[in-house]
């Protein structure tokens, strides 16, 4: 029976984990089971090709007759002993990263933990208090996603120490980030809190990628320029709001900025009030 595919960016199906298990160990291979209660996302580990830890007697087959399958089952269980020894002592750092990454705190953990995270916090929580939560999903972009307004409105007042953790942890999570069509927005929101910390040229690099993905959209156009004007490209930063303007004839925004592009040496108030509105 076609078990049926689940596609999102990647993609997942409904598997025995059980059947699967007891096919590696026929196979002289290995597994690591998560034996935790999970509603929904399993990881287990299954290898293959373990030369050195397979027992080369084979398991007879018992057919119906019960006293065979007691022996049979003993014999497995002994195999599964002995190789598990032998895993130990030849796959330490596979052992240590299942352990530390799926067991201690997996993915069906994160899922039901975060369930209750799912909003916005409150204005009585601290800009610290996120990014401590952005670390214990080792900055997972989907709850960037979440609290992205809540970083971008609290980041240019926090201290140094935290801009830059906020600012190393942007990096993680581009590094983690995989682009679908429903997801492209949190390239924008990675370069619009590059903006609020003056990392420019670093936000410049975003909004590129995100006029490539999006060249119809006046948003896009203005942030770009915002970044270019701040390195010291007045001129190109016009072109751009004007383009945005081009797209949306009532954009404020664009209109704000385009005229702060056009006269840079009086500008300051304006700019503060532009950017406040990003």
């Amino acid at each position: 029976m076609d078990p049926g595919l689940g596609l999102h960016g990647s993609f997942s199906m409904m598997v025995n984990y059980h059947a699967m298990a007891l096919w590696t160990t026929s196979q002289n291979g290995f597994c690591l089971v998560d034996h935790h209660e999970h509603s929904d996302l399993l990881a287990n580990v299954f290898l293959l090709g373990d030369t050195q830890a397979a027992v080369e007697q084979s398991i007879e087959n018992c057919s119906d007759n019960a006293e065979c399958r007691v022996t049979r089952s003993a014999k497995m269980n002994a195999k599964i002993a002995e190789r598990k020894s032998s895993f130990l002592t030849n796959y330490p750092h596979l052992l240590e990263a299942y352990t530390d990454r799926i067991l201690s705190f997996g993915p069906s953990d994160y899922d039901k933990v975060f369930s209750f995270h799912r909003e916005e916090p409150n204005e009585h929580v601290e800009l610290i208090t996120v990014v401590a939560l952005m670390r214990l999903t080792h900055w997972d972009p989907d709850m960037f996603a979440i609290y992205s307004n809540f970083i971008v409105d609290r980041v240019m007042s926090a201290n140094e120490f935290l801009k830059a953790d906020v600012a190393e942890g942007l990096k993680k999570i581009w590094k983690n980030f995989f682009l679908t069509e429903h997801n492209v927005d949190i390239i924008s929101e990675i370069g619009r809190i590059l903006v609020q910390v003056q990392r420019f040229s670093e936000a410049e690099v975003y909004y590129r990628r995100f006029v490539e993905l999006r060249p119809e959209s006046a948003i896009a156009m203005v942030n770009l320029g915002i970044c270019l004007f701040h390195m010291g490209d007045a001129q190109t930063a016009a072109e751009l709001f004007q383009a945005a303007l081009h797209i949306e004839p009532d954009y404020s925004l664009a209109s704000e900025w385009l005229k702060i592009a056009n006269n840079p040496a009086d500008s300051e108030d304006a700019e503060m009030s532009a950017r406040n509105e990003l």
